[in-house]
């Protein structure tokens, strides 16, 4: 009896044993995966304007945050990427992904939800706030007329004229902020906006922007403080996100880890990070703000 059972001991170890050294199947990758493997490429879409120091050009070569990110991620997916600059409004490089066009994108999206019903969105990498220019003399002239002693007092009224990014979530986020104000469409930030509220003839009060985009300015024109008073909307972040084919949500979970990984940068963090860039970028700023 004894003997039979070290039979079936052994037969039982070398069995084990023999599983144990066969060599696993290797798993597929997952089919959104495996698509873009396929292919060799990932396919990024970005606007076909810079938003430095996100997406700008040195010389003749392509640079800046999201542009690396972009690099970086087909990078670890075994593929190089494409661009797709077709795009010319933020809502616009959210539709080529949406039309599966692209597999990604970036372009320094805020989120809105009539977005998020079309693609996925990203973790942030970045959280600015929103904030407001507001012309100071034109703030004065109001002030003779109405009585505001609040924000919403000044701007939530049907004489007010804000200036917005048409087609962008400024527009939205002013609409919910502040509903009985004028929003004044630009195509623009510069020269567009920045002109429409610095001018001494435009009866625009306020524009409207991230505090990032208004601290770039400032920065660069320090005599309009003078002229031009930054407000930042308390408790009013403004997380920047890439976007995701919705068709793909490993894509997501391995763009969500790349930049897990990454600082989540403030508007002065951006702006310490590319100080030697806007050194050299100063001139052309005030050139283009100047139109």
């Amino acid at each position: 009896m004894k003997l039979v059972q070290k039979i079936f001991l052994f037969i039982f170890l070398a069995s084990a044993v023999i599983v144990e050294g066969a060599v696993a199947k290797p798993v597929p990758d997952a089919p959104g995966i495996a698509k873009i493997k396929k292919r060799g490429v990932l396919r990024v879409a970005l606007p076909g304007f810079e938003i430095p120091p996100f997406i700008m050009t040195d010389g003749d070569k392509l640079v800046g945050l999201e542009v690396e990110y972009a690099r970086e991620i087909a990078e670890q997916l075994g593929v190089r990427v494409e661009f797709n600059r077709t795009a010319q409004t933020f809502n616009g490089v959210v539709e080529v992904v949406a039309r599966g066009e692209a597999d990604m994108a970036f372009s320094k999206l805020s989120f809105t939800p009539a977005r998020a019903q079309k693609v996925f969105y990203t973790r942030p990498y970045c959280i600015l706030k929103k904030a407001l220019m507001i012309n100071r003399l034109r703030h004065a002239e109001v002030l003779s007329k109405r009585e505001a002693n609040t924000l919403s007092e000044l701007l939530n009224h049907e004489s007010v004229q804000i200036a917005v990014i048409g087609n962008s979530s400024y527009e939205g986020f002013m609409k919910q902020l502040f509903p009985k104000a004028q929003l004044v469409g630009k195509k623009q930030w510069l020269p567009d906006i920045w002109q429409a509220v610095s001018s001494r003839k435009s009866p625009v009060l306020a524009a409207a922007r991230d505090d990032l985009e208004i601290g770039k300015l400032l920065r660069f024109f320090p005599e309009a403080n003078l002229e031009i008073e930054a407000v930042f909307l308390k408790g009013q972040e403004d997380p920047i996100r890439g976007v995701v084919d919705p068709n793909n949500v490993h894509l997501k979970d391995f763009v969500d880890n790349f930049l897990g990984n990454k600082k989540v940068y403030s508007a002065t963090g951006i702006l310490d990070l590319y100080k030697d860039f806007f050194q050299k970028y100063e001139s052309d700023f005030r050139e283009k703000a100047q139109g």
